[in-house]
């Protein structure tokens, strides 16, 4: 046995997925050639008109610009993975149309087109991975921005008198109705060369998203629109526009995608512009339909892939991170939610229809609403968290403990203590991580919702595997005479020959899966409770702990007395049990990652506790692995009666 763990332990490790974080890091060379576009695209019209130069300062810099492009996209065309880079040729034609001093709209167009070329080439981010937060972004813009914009963006603050040129008015309607989110994000990040303007590198990604968001909202503070129109208008809104076209949109082209009268488009505008999520859930669920939305605008039934991630996103970085509020507040809506996003998968990955796809969609956005709804009403108090976060340890905690638990009470039947010792060091190896996870945990939440649903789907089919054997070997051995001579003849040899590595790292994967999946948890609570409330969230981890340990010891005290038989007969039918439900979870878990498909049944029988899910993957896998233990139990039965015979 110890060679099959110490085998298996060295091959998981290639089995797993790599760690992804949720966005692409974008590439610098790809940011400043968009940046500069845009800056063409933009300020091309005052440098030229009617092919003649209007201002010798602007047009030198245009061409200093388009030079500078076609030599970053020269560069950027050498790298392996861009494929048929197009914008090359592109780059050079805008170059010579601006020293043959072409039409501006020309010019507009071909920038326009170079950038789309550049972003579908290399993937770059032209939209945060979920909305920004206005509030954040408010007071980066104190500390960054209001010595020269002006405490309201109206470009007088102290500094602008002796600056030249003078700082943008970010309530200029002419100037700002031109400008994208992304074009802020870009001057924010890079600053614009020639002018006190300079980047904000130390800023991050998102950082610079919330200002670049919150400088868009300065026009419309003036509206004072209250909260229950402008959070009606906005949902209107997002039915025909996407978090993406609200980052690289300008406003005009945002109002020709709405639907409506020219007054009702701008008050629509505004409940975008000023759009900011509540609160922490709130937030995540946004997320979750903005990524259904963009899978909607994207489907379509020879094309699927794209609309599939984006659906499979939803629910990993939408979904996911609330379900354990939510089940307490409302476990039924939170199974419907959970098989609707299946079910959008499932349409998506069958290339049905646009009309089905649209209808499981909106029945997923229905259920977001729904389940926004409750989240909003739940006030998180002390006690809250504190039954929040025992029951999600306990939950989590118990099914290592089982697994632990029986791993013991068979080494102890051998009496061979350094066994134990290795299985121990495990166990609280994975703990002591899990420890260290919780000050480490904005690493953990970098790593996607897709490579943890794959690292939880292969630990537990890893563990599927040890487990199975360890269930038919001590079935095979439940015979006292067998197991006396097993002890005698083989655990002894096995002992002295090999080290136990393989029974270390069962025991720590088996409890390092549970405890990164607590802590991604536990951190979603943390959000949701006020600081003072907090030790709420240490109490009930605690008082969990206490309870795994004490039925653990009762456990080790009472299993003692069995005889190794009955403790032998036992232990393999609580492991076939416990094999049934891990492989269950581990598929879904697999399921949820987009890894495996997904074909749910009509009837909608889900139990998270039993491993129970309404899909045809993971009712085959459980009844092939049922099937092959019955097998077993009777080849072995008939294995006994001839030996009886003979």
């Amino acid at each position: 046995m110890k060679t099959f763990l110490l085998r298996v332990s060295f091959i998981l490790p290639f089995l797993l997925p790599v760690s992804q974080v949720t966005a692409k890091d974008n590439n610098p060379t790809v940011q400043t050639i968009i940046h500069l576009l845009d800056y063409i695209s933009a300020d091309y019209p005052t440098a030229v008109q009617k092919r003649t130069v209007q201002n010798k300062e602007e047009y030198s810099e245009m061409m200093e610009f388009s030079a500078t492009v076609t030599t970053m996209c020269g560069e950027l065309a050498g790298e392996k993975h861009i494929q048929r880079p197009s914008f090359l040729d592109s780059a050079k034609r805008l170059n010579q149309m601006i020293k043959d001093k072409g039409s501006s709209r020309s010019v507009s167009l071909l920038s326009k087109s170079i950038k789309e070329l550049i972003i579908k080439a290399t993937g770059y981010q032209v939209s945060p991975p979920s909305w920004p937060d206005l509030s954040t972004g408010q007071v980066i813009y104190g500390q960054k921005c209001s010595s020269c914009h002006g405490s309201t963006g109206a470009g007088n603050g102290p500094l602008a008198l002796s600056l030249h040129p003078a700082p943008a008015n970010f309530l200029n309607d002419s100037i700002m109705n031109r400008v994208t989110s992304l074009q802020a994000f870009h001057t924010i990040s890079l600053g614009v060369r020639g002018t006190a303007m300079k980047g904000f590198k130390e800023l991050s990604a998102d950082k610079a998203w919330n200002l670049a968001f919150y400088i868009q909202s300065l026009r419309f503070k003036k509206l004072n629109l209250n909260k229950t129109r402008s959070d009606s208008l906005y949902q209107a809104a997002m039915i025909k526009v996407t978090l993406k076209d609200v980052s690289s949109l300008t406003d005009r082209e945002l109002i020709n995608k709405m639907d409506g009268g020219v007054e009702l488009k701008k008050e629509m505008l505004a409940s975008i512009r000023l759009h900011t999520p509540d609160k922490a859930t709130i937030h995540s669920l946004q997320l979750a339909r903005t990524y259904l939305l963009e899978a909607l605008h994207e489907y379509q039934p020879n094309k699927a892939s794209g609309a599939r991630q984006k659906a499979l996103s939803a629910y990993l970085e939408g979904i996911e991170p609330i379900e354990a509020q939510l089940n307490t507040s409302d476990a039924n809506l939170t199974t419907k939610l959970e098989q609707q996003m299946l079910k959008v998968r499932s349409v998506i990955e069958n290339h049905r229809s646009r009309a089905e796809v649209n209808q499981e969609i909106n029945g997923a956005l229905n259920l977001i609403a729904d389940a926004g709804s409750v989240l909003e009403k739940t006030k998180v108090s002390f006690w809250l968290a504190f039954v929040l976060s025992a029951s999600i340890l306990l939950r989590e905690g118990m099914e290592a403990f089982l697994i632990i638990a029986i791993m013991i009470s068979v080494i102890r039947s051998t009496g061979k203590q350094k066994a134990l010792l290795w299985l121990h060091g495990g166990w609280i190896t994975a703990l002591l991580a899990g420890l260290a996870g919780w000050y480490l945990a904005d690493l953990i939440l970098k790593i996607s919702g897709q490579s943890r649903e794959m690292l939880e789907g292969f630990i537990s089919l890893f563990a599927v595997c040890v487990l199975t054997y360890v269930g038919f070997w001590l079935h095979s051995n439940s015979d006292v005479k067998k197991w006396k001579s097993f002890v005698e003849q083989k655990i002894n040899l096995l002992l002295k020959k090999e080290n136990m590595i393989g029974l270390a790292a069962f025991a720590f994967l088996v409890v390092f899966r549970e405890a990164i999946e607590s802590i991604l948890f536990l951190k979603a609570i943390e959000l949701e409770v006020d600081q003072g409330n907090r030790a709420s969230i240490a109490l009930g981890v605690l008082t969990a702990l206490a309870l795994i340990f004490l039925i653990a010891f009762l456990w080790l005290k009472y299993t003692q007395r069995i005889p190794v038989k009955q403790l032998f007969k036992y232990g393999s039918i609580m492991i076939s049990v416990l094999v049934i439900i891990i492989i269950g979870k581990g598929i879904h878990s697999l399921q949820e990652s987009g890894l495996f498909t997904v074909h749910p049944f009509h009837f909608n029988i889900t139990n998270d506790l039993l491993g129970i899910y309404p899909t045809a993957e993971t009712m085959i896998a459980q009844s092939v692995l049922l099937l092959f233990i019955i097998g077993f139990v009777l080849l072995e039965q008939r294995k006994s009666k001839r030996t009886i015979r003979v």
